[in-house]
């Protein structure tokens, strides 16, 4: 949205994101209802890892993040390579020193979302399935993007590059 109200995103770029923010949450959530999700967050105005932190805080884990594996919006890199960030981003990018194994965290990870779907924390053994059932219900984008690791006095996220 910084970039469509500078007049620097393509026509195809914007109706790419408001396409996926007029997507509801309620396919996603009555899949996670189904198989017994019980901790999701929308991802909203504090971007991903803020949201993830508030997760990852109330039950005293950290998590390790598939980088490759974090659906964006087409634009969005070229975006923020010209510099174009939102203007919530430099409150969102001071959790930056909770992200491990990432000398520059990328952008996205603190890009606040207008409608930016769920995050559901679904147990392994039922995450192929969950994924399935997302994408059959027309939610393309869904994705294993993480994995939980032990309980930890400080809760980080951890990247990796390589699935």
């Amino acid at each position: 949205m910084a970039a469509w109200m500078r007049g620097e995103c393509s026509a195809a770029h914007f109706d790419e994101a408001v396409e996926q923010m007029l997507i509801a949450n309620k396919s996603a959530a009555e899949v996670f209802a189904t198989f017994g999700v019980r901790a999701c967050t929308d991802v909203t105005g504090f971007g991903l890892a803020g949201h993830l932190l508030e997760m990852l805080d109330a039950s005293h884990i950290s998590a390790r993040l598939h980088m490759n594996s974090i659906p964006r919006l087409t634009g969005f890199d070229a975006a923020t390579a010209h510099g174009i960030l939102s203007t919530l981003h430099p409150d969102n990018a001071r959790l930056a020193r909770r992200i491990q194994n990432s000398d520059s965290p990328p952008a996205w990870l603190f890009d606040p979302q207008t409608s930016g779907g769920l995050l559901g924390a679904v147990p392994e053994n039922a995450s192929a399935d969950v994924i399935r059932e997302l994408q059959s219900s027309g939610l393309d984008h869904a994705a294993v993007i993480g994995t939980v690791l032990n309980s930890t006095t400080t809760p980080q996220i951890l990247c990796e590059s390589a699935q």
